[in-house]
């Protein structure tokens, strides 16, 4: 009669982020994945669907198919980036039964996390009360990383520092 027959299966066809493609991330945001999956004859069954970071499911969400013979979903992911570097990904679709294959049912994505954290030096003659207050403030907010050093104790390098605070200076400064 010329009809194929199609057995059970389910693929990742895509996993993406959501604003413009760009696989960059900044450390200690969260950023949005897009995970494209299509299913055939898998009529009302529920999966589970996990994204893993170095083997270690970090998230992960329930999905449940239509009726139709043949269905489409998209799952959106909320990951945090929590080490700096480019990261590997893994989305990972629960196995079934009678399954054509499972080979298709992972699929990896790398993301660059970079540091946009604004470096504080905090310089004085000596501790004093409104440093810990300043730092205490400062410390509050995660894209600030804080540096105090003494004026004698400070290797007079700059390098990568957003901003310097010289409290109290005196003349040999």
């Amino acid at each position: 009669n010329g009809r194929r027959n199609f057995f059970p299966d389910r693929i990742v066809l895509l996993c993406y982020f959501i604003i413009l493609f760009i696989n960059i991330a900044f450390y200690k945001n969260k950023f949005p994945v897009e995970i494209d999956i299509s299913s055939y004859k898998f009529n009302d069954e529920e999966i589970k669907v996990s994204v893993e970071l170095n083997g270690k499911i970090i998230d992960s969400k329930q999905i449940k198919y239509n009726g139709d013979e043949q269905d489409f979903k998209k799952v959106i992911f909320n990951i945090p980036a929590e080490k700096i570097g480019f990261q590997t990904y893994s989305v990972h679709l629960e196995e079934k039964k009678n399954e054509v294959s499972l080979q298709n049912n992972h699929k990896n994505f790398y993301v660059e996390v970079l540091d946009s954290r604004s470096k504080v030096l905090i310089l004085s003659e000596s501790p004093h009360p409104d440093i810990a207050a300043l730092q205490s403030v400062l410390s509050k907010d995660d894209n600030i990383e804080i540096e105090y050093k003494t004026f004698e104790s400070w290797d007079k390098k700059t390098n990568q520092v957003n901003l310097m605070i010289c409290h109290n200076p005196t003349a040999q400064f």
